[in-house]
């Protein structure tokens, strides 16, 4: 039974970007590498455990499929983590005050309780994109590329692949 849960995972492009995305949100980043094509998940913190699960997820849709790759869209509903950092670095000293610490004596691990608490807010900002995926056939089974799009989509930035010259380097 596993085995028949597991292929059919595998089955369709916009299956694999679906259990991809849930693996990602659960923090289960071993599981998600099996959507990969190639690890990218090589030294996740709490940090990234939080705002991976502020993931939404919807209308995941083939808009390409030709053979062996495909083109998946999905729209994603999240935190936005940059601005949120970016927020956090303005009004740390601040934030530092009110928790009664300085910037001298909090530890790493202080701070990044603190950027936590404000990822996992109710306030913080979300940010809603359309990201695209690509996939390829490999061995019978449909994983998504690691590449610039992925890493796009992870946080949410715009990313438009006719800007790369031959290379793989934006112009």
């Amino acid at each position: 039974m596993t085995g028949i849960v597991a292929c059919s995972e595998f089955s369709k492009p916009n299956k694999v970007v679906a259990a991809f995305f849930q693996n990602l949100k659960q923090a289960d980043y071993e599981k998600a590498h099996t959507f990969l094509n190639a690890p990218v998940f090589d030294d996740i913190n709490t940090l990234l455990d939080g705002y991976f699960s502020t993931f939404e997820i919807a209308d995941i849709k083939v808009t390409n499929q030709t053979g062996a790759t495909a083109i998946v869209s999905a729209d994603i509903m999240a935190v936005d983590f940059l601005q949120t950092i970016q927020g956090f670095i303005m009004t740390m000293p601040e934030t530092l005050e009110d928790e009664g610490l300085s910037a001298d004596d909090i530890t790493d691990d202080a701070l990044n309780a603190l950027i936590l608490r404000e990822i996992q807010s109710p306030y913080a900002l979300k940010k809603t994109r359309t990201v695209i995926l690509n996939l390829n056939k490999t061995e019978g089974k449909w994983l998504i590329e690691a590449d610039k799009s992925l890493n796009a989509a992870l946080f949410l930035l715009e990313y438009n692949k006719e800007s790369d010259n031959k290379d793989g380097e934006t112009e």
